[in-house]
């Protein structure tokens, strides 16, 4: 049998040794802890890295499309310009002709000022038409109120003392 000295000592130090065992355990937890954060940091890193290489080649793409783009449109509208100048000096030829055929141009002051000499005079008649038929339109209201009057008083003339 051992001592109450020994028997406290041995338990003070199985005390120890399980405080040891603990403390080397949550270390140990605490560097795997620590190693992997470290490993995410470097993964997250890793991770913005890579989606701004992403970014950059969108981006790169992008403003190769829209470069693309306005080339086409500008190509498009250099076509149309084209297109319009040739129309353009096609009806100046073809007007040309005809004046010199006809000895007048189509849009000529003449015709401008005949156009609307016929346009005022149209004018003038629908108002005179408008006028007529408004006056005939009051005769026929003047004539159906005195039609309903004289009607009234033949209605009320029995009544009358």
């Amino acid at each position: 049998m051992s001592t109450r000295t020994e028997q406290v000592l041995a338990r003070k130090a199985a005390i120890d040794a399980e405080r040891r065992s603990q403390t080397e355990l949550h270390l140990s937890q605490h560097d795997l802890h620590v190693q992997n954060a470290t490993n995410k940091s470097g993964e997250k890193a890793q991770h913005a890295r890579e989606m701004e290489s992403h970014a950059s080649e969108n981006q790169a793409r992008k403003e190769r499309q829209d470069a693309q783009k306005i080339e086409t449109t500008l190509a498009e509208l250099r076509q149309k310009e084209a297109r319009a100048t040739e129309v353009v000096e096609s009806h100046r030829q073809e007007v040309a002709a005809h004046a010199a055929m006809t000895g007048t141009h189509p849009a000529s002051l003449e015709g401008v000022q005949r156009r609307e000499e016929e346009q005022a005079a149209r004018r003038v008649e629908l108002d005179q038409q408008l006028r007529r038929k408004s006056a005939h339109a009051e005769e026929l209201k003047a004539g159906e109120l005195e039609s309903r009057k004289e009607k009234a008083r033949a209605f009320e003339k029995p009544f009358e003392h």
